[in-house]
C-alpha cells in the first residue's frame, strides 16, 4: 500500500497539480524543488533531501529543465548535462529509500514523425532534452522496482505553462492576435489535469511489479481549423485568429489506446479538453 509519497519538480505548474490530488490524512506528501524559500514542512531541495532517512513508497518524478525560450542555460549540452545531474541524484533517493514504485514523466517528442505515434513507433533522439529522458528511462528499466513511464504530450488546466497551448491561452488573456498553421492538420498533444490524475490514481493502485510505457493524450484529434472555431467561441476575445500554412509543421497525432485500454479508465475528447480552457472566459 502506497503511504508515502516523493514529488519532484512540486513547485512547478503541473508538481503542484499533482500535489492536489492526494488525500493528505491518509497519504505523505514529501515535495522535492529547486528552492524551499518559505521552510516548507516536508519540502526539500537536493541538498536537504539527504537528510530524509525515512520510507519512501512511490516517487513521481517530474524534475528537469525544460527547452522553453526562458531556459538560463548556454547550450543545449547543458540542458543536457543539468537533467542527467538531476536524474542522478533522483535514482540514488530511489535506492537509499528502499522506493518501491516510480512514475516518471518522459515526452511523446522521442517519436519520429509519423501520422499517429504509439508506444512501438520509431524513436527519433536529435536533441539533448530528448537524450536526457531516454537516458533516464534506459536507468529506470534497470531498478528492481515498479515504473510506469508516462510519454507526455502538454498537461492542460487553467494555469498550465510552457507549451503551444499555454501560449494560446495567454493570447487569449492579453486579446492578441492569435496565429494557426496548416488548417487540416490534426492535433491532440494534450490531456486533461483530470485526466492525468485518473492515471496517476490509478498506477498507484495497482499492487504487482511491473514496468510499462504509456503514451497520454486525448481523444479524437481536431484540425487546425476546428481549434481555430473554438477559439472564437470566447466571448472575451474579438482579436483575429489566423492560419497559415507552413511546410515544415507536419500533421501527427497521439494514440493513447494502450493506457485507456490496460487501466480501464477514458480520456477526454481533444474538443472537451480545449474546449475547458480556450472557450470560456
Amino acid at each position: 500500500m502506497i503511504k508515502s509519497i516523493l514529488i519532484t519538480g512540486a513547485h512547478g505548474s503541473i508538481g503542484s497539480e499533482i500535489c492536489g490530488f492526494f488525500d493528505k490524512k491518509k497519504t505523505i506528501i514529501y515535495k522535492l524543488v529547486r528552492e524551499n524559500k518559505n521552510n516548507e514542512k516536508k519540502t526539500y531541495t537536493l541538498k536537504t533531501i539527504k537528510n530524509l532517512k525515512k520510507r519512501i513508497d512511490l516517487v513521481i518524478h517530474l524534475a528537469g529543465y525544460n527547452p522553453h525560450p526562458y531556459l538560463k542555460l548556454n547550450s543545449e549540452k547543458d540542458l543536457y548535462n543539468k537533467n542527467i545531474e538531476i536524474h542522478r541524484n533522483i535514482l540514488g533517493i530511489i535506492r537509499r529509500n528502499n522506493v518501491e514504485k516510480v512514475i516518471f514523466f518522459s515526452t511523446f517528442s522521442l517519436y519520429q514523425n509519423g501520422k499517429i505515434v504509439n508506444e512501438n513507433s520509431k524513436l527519433s533522439i536529435n536533441d539533448y532534452y530528448t537524450k536526457s529522458k531516454i537516458w533516464m528511462e534506459k536507468q529506470l528499466s534497470k531498478q528492481d522496482l515498479s515504473c510506469y513511464i508516462l510519454r507526455s504530450s502538454a498537461i492542460i488546466f487553467k494555469n498550465s505553462k510552457n507549451n503551444w497551448i499555454s501560449q494560446i491561452i495567454s493570447k487569449i488573456s492579453k486579446n492578441e492576435e492569435i496565429t494557426l498553421y496548416n488548417k487540416d492538420n490534426k492535433y491532440n498533444n494534450c490531456l486533461h489535469i483530470s485526466d492525468l490524475k485518473k492515471v496517476i490514481l490509478k498506477l498507484i493502485s495497482i499492487k504487482k511489479k511491473q514496468k510499462k510505457i504509456y503514451n497520454i493524450s486525448s481523444n479524437k484529434p481536431l484540425k487546425i481549423l476546428e481549434i481555430k472555431n473554438i477559439i472564437k467561441k470566447n466571448k472575451a476575445y474579438n482579436k483575429k485568429v489566423l492560419i497559415k500554412h507552413n511546410s515544415k509543421i507536419r500533421g501527427f497525432f497521439n494514440s493513447s489506446k494502450k493506457i485507456q485500454k490496460e487501466l480501464n479508465i477514458k480520456f477526454k475528447s481533444n474538443k472537451d479538453t480545449l474546449s475547458s480552457v480556450l472557450s470560456k472566459d
